[in-house]
């Protein structure tokens, strides 16, 4: 390797040497010459301790073969190895490490020497994750040695799952073990410590254990391996519970082998429940929900509405509703859901005004053909429909019931929502429900909502929600409608505060909009009366605005 002449100081210090078989991807054995005067040599005898030579490392005396860490099909010295080669050195996979550097330490606090020894830096991390003979993970930054910085290249990283691990002092080296376990390749001083080392100035320890970011039930070299069920019989159940298990049993149930999802049903079956809530294991119940045969369902959905709680629980749970929805998804005979509705409409109203429960109050209206199946749902929404008209959630299925509902179930709903219909167009949720029965466009329904709001349309003209079903109704009503409703509008004594409105000038320009004839020519005559008022008003101008524009057009 050709030295760098931009930097003639770490140039006399080190000697790098080149792998020839990966030259982009190297680490250096160091040459350093001694920093510590040589009167330090006295302060051995000085403090009486004696310092015994280290013995060569084994790399060094012997040769190495493939799959230790040297070039493959050859024998030669590990050079990946990384240490100091002249004293004071550092190996860091030796345990009489501690007494030397211990003793060395202490020299060095004779000195008056502030900083450390061999490390500048507080913390030199290498996550070592590698499927090559070659090292093209190491990343070694602002490492000190004996107070100088050393030239580590940066190297492209390969870390698919190196978890970080770091503590004060401390030089990490870690593996997390992502590679051919008949044919590995490590460091050659990480190859009897399991799977990383870590060294400090005063201890040296290894990390026999996989250790990751969290948990997992099953090594992931293990998994990474599975090929067929047997692999994993006994173990199932775990491995729903594991994202890479998830995903080998999820394809194994979607292959849709009898043998395989029989094993993985008989295996779990006795923790459906719990699985349904689970952040991953729901995916796999969601996938045998979907691939499994009837019997298989019965059991499941017998397990699931065994408990009325129980399945409330789930139903508001994030991963639970998903789980629980693709259930009623493939329920596909009718005593699977007359069974599961029997459960269901005990927690109807808990469940319609949950933002995660009403998804699955929605998918049995979608699912399930047949309509008997609905009805005793549609009993309990009836029962409490001005509650539910008036939740977030609630007017959001509501208008679903409504929709899927047919004969006397239609006509009791409508009827609850008309004759509330006031209270109800003034409510922050409840407009929607009303603008709603106004849209199905049916002409009983609409006269029912027109008598319930008559002699009120200026004050909900001028109210956040009200405004919008004051202009639904010009929107969905008949002409001689239209006409009663602007009538009342410009006759009244507060027509002036509904221009200068920021939600009645909105109705205003919505009546001009609808009015017809005549009644459009009495409207656009009433609010030039109010031009004083309203042409340099922020809201009032709006409509004086919309007033020439229908000018223009008609001239």
């Amino acid at each position: 390797m050709e030295p760098n002449n931009n930097n003639n100081n770490i140039n006399n210090r080190f000697l790098g040497f080149v792998n020839p078989n990966e030259p982009d991807n190297n680490m250096y054995p160091m040459s350093v010459p001694l920093a510590l005067p040589e009167s330090l040599l006295d302060d051995f005898t000085r403090m009486n301790l004696n310092l015994s030579p280290y013995p060569p490392h084994q790399s060094q005396d012997n040769h190495v073969h493939v799959g230790t860490g040297s070039f493959p099909g050859i024998n030669a010295n590990n050079n990946f190895r990384h240490h100091v080669l002249e004293s004071p050195r550092v190996v860091l996979d030796s345990p009489t490490d501690v007494e030397r550097m211990r003793l060395e330490a202490a020299v060095r606090a004779q000195a008056q020497m502030r900083h450390l020894l061999y490390l500048q830096n507080n913390n030199i991390n290498m996550n070592v994750v590698n499927n090559s003979r070659f090292m093209y993970n190491g990343h070694v930054p602002n490492a000190m040695t004996n107070g100088f910085e050393a030239p580590v290249v940066r190297m492209n990283r390969n870390n698919d799952y190196a978890g970080f691990l770091a503590a004060n002092n401390n030089v990490i080296m870690r593996d997390n073990g992502r590679y051919n376990v008949d044919d590995p390749f490590m460091f050659n001083y990480l190859m009897n410590n399991g799977d990383g080392i870590v060294s400090t100035n005063n201890v040296v320890s290894t990390n026999n254990n996989f250790r990751g970011n969290r948990p997992l039930t099953l090594q992931r070299e293990q998994m990474l391996r599975f090929t067929s069920m047997e692999e994993v019989r006994g173990s199932v159940y775990k491995l729903t519970k594991d994202q890479a298990g998830c995903k080998f049993l999820g394809e194994k149930i979607q292959k849709g082998k009898p043998e395989d999802v029989e094993m993985i049903f008989a295996e779990i079956k006795d923790h459906v429940r719990a699985l349904m809530v689970d952040q991953i294991g729901n995916y796999v119940i969601q996938k045998l929900f979907e691939f499994c045969n009837q019997e298989q369902m019965n059991k499941m959905l017998m397990s699931v509405i065994s408990d009325s709680r129980s399945l409330l629980s789930m139903c508001l749970d994030t991963h639970g509703t998903r789980a629980v929805q693709k259930m009623v998804e493939n329920l596909k005979t009718p005593n699977q859901m007359s069974l599961f509705v029997s459960v269901l409409k005990q927690i109807t109203l808990p469940l319609i005004k949950s933002v995660n429960g009403h998804h699955v109050i929605q998918n049995c209206l979608t699912f399930f053909t047949d309509k008997e199946h609905i009805k005793p749902i549609l009993e309990v929404v009836a029962e409490h429909c001005i509650e539910i008209a008036m939740d977030k959630s609630g007017c959001c299925a509501l208008q679903h019931c409504v929709g899927y509902a047919e004969g006397v179930y239609k006509k009791r709903l409508a009827d609850q929502i008309t004759s509330n219909a006031l209270v109800l167009a003034e409510h922050a949720f409840g407009n929607y429900v009303v603008q709603f029965i106004l849209g199905l466009g049916l002409p009983q329904y609409t006269t029912d909502i027109l008598r319930q709001l008559e002699g009120n349309f200026v004050y909900l003209a001028m109210n956040k929600y009200g405004s919008n079903v004051v202009e639904k109704c010009l929107k969905e009503s008949t002409e001689d409608q239209i006409s009663e409703i602007i009538s009342e509008l410009v006759y009244s004594k507060d027509f002036l505060m509904l221009l200068q409105d920021q939600y009645g000038n909105y109705v205003a320009q919505s009546a001009l909009e609808f009015a017809k004839d005549k009644q459009k020519v009495i409207l656009v005559h009433a609010i030039q009366e109010h031009y004083p008022f309203i042409h340099s008003h922020p809201h009032g101008k709006r409509v004086l605005s919309r007033v020439k524009a229908l000018s223009k057009n008609h001239a």
